[in-house]
């Protein structure tokens, strides 16, 4: 039975007010997630790599600070077992306040890392170690604020809702490019002295906006069900971790499919942007464009969410997977133009035509692979592993290849393409209705005794993810009635 304290907490969850603190607390604690993601990123292509690498050449001190982004992929896919492990266990809201308290405070400190004029060698070390500890509590950040929107939501409306945590990824997309751009207008000495740092100390006032947010939030009510199924079960509780790998057939696939779209979002948030940068783009330029487009994708991404639970999301991902192997190509043709028009064109396509469709339905997709009991540490597992391939390892591998070869552009495009081919053959065959209903009846069946066993209102079906107050007040009749 659910004690008095855990009825007090879930109770208000269920009702339309609630689930769209839910939303917003998912959507805030992404946005701080990918502000700090593409700040690095954008900042690496640009900049870092200029000041903590300063005794290598131009190439060689990019390449060293797309390394620095490679190590801190890494440790997401422990930062995922480790965060969903306790997730798992104890709870989804406690664990995603560590992560967002500790990955802002990573990406604060980075800004007050002294250059290695003052301290030498230990200026890229710490930069190496804070980038690790943001990539490892950013591991567990993305999976639990993507089941929080997905565990509260109506049936009809789960995709939709989980799409608020990815659409926060073109939200900080937006603000860090915003910001860095802004800051990029300063005379290049004062901006290479300084500037840069502004950005970075920018979230800890993220981190505090997020937590006041995440705190106020209730605790998701399937898991509440699953932890009470657990202590009246007689049998043993396996670790998530070993329920995981004792099939993990939908881990690989869900890990191919999705390194497969994030190396698309590689190709456009680093490859794209160094790229436009040697055609002697201003920074403020290529960082305004980014912004435009992000602030494009974060509608498109909730419309492909919406559209997901209308259609279904395989036919939505689908599309953006074809979609990306095909215009990887032109996407790179169109950045070599040098014309900014042309670019603007190029990153509006991309991102509402190919990650768009692909981030939006991407945290149902996996929410859909996993049982409750280890669906944290099995979607943040699947989705850092495939995030430590797609944007992790192939920023280097990308970067060194069009830096090394005399026609970079054709090879970079060709290995895009190919694994985005694969990541759909993969996403075909782990989307499959017979993988995925057993584990959709399962939450509607917890939901509905959830509902009758405390005569509270969870969402209908037909319910409003933004719903009146009339439907707040109106409480479901239990199974007694």
């Amino acid at each position: 039975m659910f004690s008095g304290q855990q009825l007090d907490m879930v109770r208000p969850a269920q009702r339309p007010r609630e689930l769209r603190k839910v939303l917003f607390s998912c959507f805030l604690g992404s946005t701080v997630e990918y502000y700090d993601l593409l700040l690095y990123y954008a900042a690496a292509a640009l900049i870092l790599g200029k000041i903590f690498f300063s005794g290598l050449s131009p190439a060689e001190a990019s390449l060293a600070a797309m390394a620095t982004l490679t190590l801190g992929y890494l440790g997401r896919p422990i930062g995922g077992v480790f965060f969903g492990h306790f997730g798992d266990k104890y709870g989804r809201k406690k664990v995603l306040v560590v992560t967002l308290a500790t990955m802002g405070a990573a990406t604060g400190l980075i800004g007050c890392i002294p250059e290695p004029a003052h301290i030498g060698i230990w200026a890229p070390v710490t930069l190496i170690f804070l980038r690790v500890v943001q990539g490892f509590s950013a591991g567990g950040e993305w999976g639990g604020a993507a089941l929080m929107a997905y565990e509260h939501a109506p049936k009809k409306h789960r995709v939709f809702a989980a799409s608020f945590s990815s659409a926060g990824a073109p939200a900080g997309t937006m603000v860090a490019t915003g910001v860095l751009g802004a800051c990029a207008l300063m005379p290049t000495p004062q901006f290479e002295s300084w500037g840069w740092r502004i950005p970075f100390l920018m979230s800890f006032l993220l981190i505090g906006l997020g937590l006041w947010v995440r705190l106020s939030v209730h605790e998701s009510p399937l898991f509440l069900m699953e932890r009470e199924r657990q202590e009246k079960s007689k049998t043993e509780v396996k670790t998530p971790l070993v329920e995981i790998l004792k099939h993990p057939r939908n881990l690989i696939l869900s890990t191919i499919a999705l390194a497969s779209f994030l190396t698309y979002s590689t190709l456009s948030n680093a490859i794209g942007l160094s790229y436009a940068h040697s055609l002697n783009i201003s920074v403020s330029t290529i960082l305004s464009i980014q912004s435009v487009s992000a602030l494009s994708s974060m509608i498109a991404q909730l419309v492909s969410g919406s559209l997901s639970d209308r259609i279904g999301y395989r036919k939505v991902m689908g599309f953006g997977l074809i979609l990306g192997a095909l215009f990887a190509y032109p996407f790179m043709l169109l950045i070599g133009t040098g014309n900014t028009t042309c670019i603007l064109v190029a990153y509006l396509i991309m991102y509402i035509f190919v990650l768009s469709p692909l981030n939006g339905p991407a945290p149902g997709y996996l929410a859909q692979l996993f049982q409750t009991g280890s669906r944290y540490t099995g979607s943040s597992l699947g989705f850092q592993l495939g995030t430590m391939i797609g944007a992790g390892l192939a920023p280097i591998a990308l970067a060194s290849m069009m830096h090394l070869t005399g026609n970079g552009v054709l090879y970079v495009s060709t290995i895009v393409a190919v694994f985005g081919l694969a990541g759909f053959i993969c996403f075909v065959v782990s989307s499959r209705p017979g993988v995925t209903e057993a584990v959709s009846v399962q939450m509607d069946s917890d939901l509905e005794a959830f509902s009758a066993r405390n005569s509270s209102s969870v969402p209908s079906d037909s319910a409003s993810t933004f719903g009146s107050e009339t439907t707040e007040r109106s409480p479901r009749p239990s199974a007694s009635t």
